[in-house]
């Protein structure tokens, strides 16, 4: 009867530890865990504090949310052809939903895990790493199941432009971008306007391109000149003159 207990929590504890593999990452074989326990095993697994996850472990509850998704992806990849399983596509499909849905309860309800405080900034940094593009799937579906939500999209996304800002503090153009940090932020800026109902609404802010509507620097005329205009660096003065030059007609070929 001990033996018999003991291989049962040996099986149990085996069967717990499964979605999280040795890298921190968590298991590949994602088809393995029952559909109809996916969305608990996330919330189980969202409500740990950040001092029960040792690395390589990721702590914040978007990255993880994140990594999930994309394993289930390659594995959604993987199951296609002739043998592909219905079942398990089913499920991967459901498990990179629940990874979205989630995603939008941590970066609107903060409060809702552990580690999910500061949800946007971790949104923005992996954006920033180049670790989500909108030429993968999760940042598309967030951005439409935020804009789902009422007021959601917009909240959000104008706290990414405010974050990208910060990195753009001192510039007068592209040309002033010399630290890597800003041009991460800026591609990251890029990955979110390239998709659309996200690029709808970061046009709406405020700070976005043109100076608000009747501020002061709305109302300033700006007017090309070959001259050297004053207080512009040189790599501005020679952008400004390369703007300048006539263009070239077009030419089309018989």
């Amino acid at each position: 009867s001990s033996s018999s207990s003991s291989s049962t929590t040996t099986s149990s504890s085996s069967s717990s530890s499964q979605p999280e593999s040795s890298d921190g990452s968590g298991s590949n074989d994602l088809s393995a865990i029952p559909s109809d326990s996916l969305s608990a095993l996330l919330a189980t697994r969202l409500s740990l504090p950040a001092s029960s996850l040792p690395p390589p472990h990721e702590k914040e509850a978007l990255t993880y949310l994140h990594s999930v998704h994309a394993r289930a992806s390659v594995s959604l990849r993987n199951n296609t052809g002739p043998k592909s399983d219905f079942v398990t596509t089913e499920m991967l499909r459901e498990c990179m939903q629940l990874c979205v849905s989630y995603a939008v309860s941590s970066l609107t309800v903060p409060e809702l895990f552990p580690t999910s405080d500061g949800a946007v900034a971790h949104l923005h940094a992996a954006m920033c790493k180049a670790k989500m593009s909108s030429k993968e799937g999760f940042l598309p579906s967030l951005v439409e199941e935020l804009s789902s939500q009422d007021g959601a999209l917009e909240d959000v996304a104008s706290e990414l432009v405010d974050l990208t800002l910060k990195d753009f503090e001192g510039w007068d153009c592209l040309l002033d971008a010399q630290s890597a940090k800003a041009a991460r932020s800026l591609q990251a800026l890029a990955s979110l306007a390239a998709v659309k109902k996200a690029a709808k609404v970061l046009v709406k802010h405020p700070k976005f391109l043109m100076p608000p509507e009747g501020s002061p620097g709305a109302q300033e005329m700006v007017s090309s000149s070959s001259d050297n205009p004053s207080g512009f660096s040189a790599q501005q003065q020679q952008f400004m003159r390369l703007m300048n030059l006539p263009s070239a007609p077009p030419t089309f070929p018989r």
